[in-house]
């Protein structure tokens, strides 16, 4: 029963990828809606590097990706939803919310996003 749980909470925060337009980033999950960053709301945008000793809070270390709360002495505290750290981002929200994401070419990723933030 509890293998079965993880399996569906897993499911459910699952990044499955990442699509940035001319208004939003999106953030597509498996069994989950998907979770939309307006320009709007966006303060910052940056690559980073999780550390590996980074405290997870809540949430996964690796089983279906890295998802879930974590604290990082250089990041602080965010929601994580990536699969490789290296090839990760930070968005910063005006609310003080920070999520970490990831995807291949992080950085031309983090590059139109800051363009469309201007």
């Amino acid at each position: 029963i509890i293998m079965g749980g993880a399996t569906i909470v897993g499911l459910y925060y699952c990044p499955k990828s990442i699509q940035a337009d001319e208004s939003s980033v999106t953030l597509h999950r498996l069994l989950s809606s998907p979770k939309v960053f307006n320009y709007n709301s966006i303060q910052a945008v940056d690559t980073c590097y999780p550390s590996a000793g980074g405290l997870r809070l809540c949430g996964s270390g690796g089983f279906f990706g890295y998802w879930g709360y974590f604290s990082d002495i250089i990041i602080g505290q965010y929601f994580g939803y990536y699969a490789d750290r290296s090839q990760s981002f930070c968005i910063k929200l005006k609310n003080k919310k920070q999520y970490v994401l990831s995807c291949d070419n992080h950085i031309e990723m983090v590059r139109f996003i800051r363009n469309s933030l201007k």
